[in-house]
């Protein structure tokens, strides 16, 4: 769990695309849910506005893992300010385009990952770079 949540929290490290679209999966489904809930009146206003406000942390920060993992610095996430071509551009590169092969300046390949059963640090632990 742990590691699961670190994939979607932090902006360090390197996630493949997979990550990348089911973090964006989830949390529209999550907003979908939401919209419906508050429109309904089953839940109050205030309440699915914090939803969305907290729903751009996770989009931000695997935006940047995926900056990451193309060996671009995280800071791209700016892209997204510019109207309709930057959000093109970044859902191009970021959705579409394979990641660096191997280690790069931001860690190693999140698909070459292996399971580490008696690591206590974290279940999930890199490979060694040759």
């Amino acid at each position: 769990m742990r590691g699961f949540l670190k994939s979607f929290l932090t902006f360090e490290g390197r996630i493949p695309r997979s990550q990348f679209w089911m973090c964006r999966s989830g949390v529209l489904v999550l907003l979908g849910a939401l919209a419906v809930l508050a429109e309904s009146k089953q839940i109050p206003g205030w309440l699915a506005s914090m939803g969305v406000w907290l729903s751009f942390w996770p989009l931000l920060a695997t935006q940047a893992k995926r900056w990451h993992d193309l060996d671009i610095s995280g800071a791209w996430i700016l892209i997204n300010g510019v109207p309709i071509v930057g959000g093109l551009y970044a859902l191009i590169m970021l959705g579409f385009v394979a990641g660096t092969s191997g280690p790069n300046e931001y860690g190693a390949n999140p698909l070459e990952r292996q399971y580490a059963p008696n690591d206590d640090r974290d279940p999930w632990v890199q490979k060694p770079s040759a």
